[in-house]
């Protein structure tokens, strides 16, 4: 754990301070429920494993390594909880990430123009497999770095540098369509 505030608290809670773990609920709550509700889209379910996960997170909060980043071992325990809950109830993960829940720590476009490529971004992110939107998420939405997302998924990080690459030429190459499409449909109404 590299942030001294981050240190301390955790050291407060592991004294005894329970309290002091709404620390990491505060700084973390928002990312991890970014990350579930990838996955999840029913919003009560997501919200049920979000909060699974900071209680997992709290009652494991002694096997924490201190020289690690606390958010990939929180969006790891969340995705671990994901999974065994599609394995409970023999359901499977959400292959539809909307742009609500890709954009979620961002703000919300105001210009149509934004709100246009938001939803350009949504078509472009369907037609990826689910192994490749979860990979492209946590590199672009939510910033984690290859060996973080290597560490969290449990795949060597050239696997994960390799999905990432597809990801984005294969959204890159969506997106080139989705315009070419725009631009023809926006000529033909012009005549």
């Amino acid at each position: 754990m590299k942030l001294p505030e981050e240190i301390n608290y955790l050291n407060e809670v592991l004294s005894g301070k329970k309290n002091s773990f709404r620390f990491f609920v505060d700084k973390y709550y928002l990312k991890v429920l970014s990350y579930i509700k990838t996955l999840v889209p029913d919003k009560t379910l997501a919200e049920d494993l979000l909060q699974e996960t900071f209680l997992r997170a709290y009652s494991k909060l002694s096997t924490f390594d201190q020289s690690r980043e606390f958010a990939p071992w929180i969006i790891k325990l969340a995705h671990n909880i994901v999974l065994k809950q599609f394995r409970k109830s023999k359901t499977e993960i959400s292959n539809s990430i909307s742009v609500e829940n890709f954009f979620q720590l961002s703000e919300k476009p105001e210009n149509p123009k934004m709100v246009d490529e938001k939803i350009a971004i949504d078509r472009s992110l369907e037609k990826l497999t689910l192994g490749l939107k979860i990979v492209f998420l946590m590199k672009h939405s939510l910033g984690f770095t290859y060996e973080e997302i290597s560490e969290i998924l449990e795949e060597p990080l050239g696997t994960i540098k390799v999905s990432v690459f597809r990801a984005c030429s294969q959204m890159r190459k969506e997106l080139e369509e989705l315009r070419e499409v725009g631009q023809k449909s926006y000529v033909s109404k012009s005549n």
